[in-house]
Formats: C-alpha cells, structure tokens, sequence
C-alpha cells in the first residue's frame, strides 16, 4: 500500500496542476483523506485493539455489537504494543502522507455496520 501511494507524498507537499472540466488547469495538491476497509482493516490500518473504536474514545462496553525489519527502537515499542494488548505497526502505509490523519480518514463500513447490524437486527425482530 505504502508502494501505490508514494507518488502521493512528492505531489500532497509540492502539488501538479491537474485538468478541470472546464479546461483549467488550477495547481493541486492532492491528499489522502479517506480509508474505506471493513473493521478488521481499520483496526489494521489504525493500529488499535480489536472492539475498540478507530475514530473515536468510546468504551468498549459502549460499542455492542506490516511487515518490517526492527531495530532496538522498534524493539521497545514492541515490547510496548505486547504490554499493551496490541499489535504493533512499524511502518503504517500512510505515514509518510502530508496531512493525513488516519484516525479522522476512517469511513464507516455501511454493507457491515449498517445493514448487517442493524437492518438485519430490526427484520429479525
């Protein structure tokens, strides 16, 4: 992911001009701002523990229903995630993305969230 998103780096901070509609070519500075991935992958991508919101602090009982080589710094931060209860991630696809904010790039998970939680909630009631 870090490897299709690169040219993203280069071209968020120095930005291109880019073509409109109309003709125009205005300068750009294209960003990442949105991750769409079902749960599983927002908890990878946000690093967080499983039955923990990415976006937000909720408590857990209010919800209901990369790899890399270390070196000693990584190590410590392991040793961190481990105590922690999670799983560490080294070097995340977007960390070297101007102005991204992964936390805020979450989107919900309609097809999962929505309709299988509580769509077929309500019909099997």
């Amino acid at each position: 992911m870090s490897r299709i998103l690169a040219p993203l780096k280069t071209a968020g901070i120095d930005g291109l001009q880019m073509s409109s509609g109309d003709g125009v070519q205005p300068h750009c500075h294209p960003l990442f701002a949105c991750f769409a991935g079902d749960y599983p992958k927002q908890l990878l991508a946000t690093g967080v523990k499983a039955m923990e919101c990415p976006k937000c602090n909720i408590p857990t009982e209010e919800l209901r229903s990369n790899t890399a080589l270390f070196d000693d710094g990584d190590l410590v931060f392991m040793q961190a995630c481990r105590e922690a209860g999670i799983k560490p991630v080294i070097h995340p696809f977007w960390e070297d993305l101007p102005h991204t904010n992964i936390f805020q790039a979450i989107t919900p998970d309609i097809l999962h969230q929505l309709y299988q939680g509580l769509i077929k909630h309500l019909f099997g009631w």
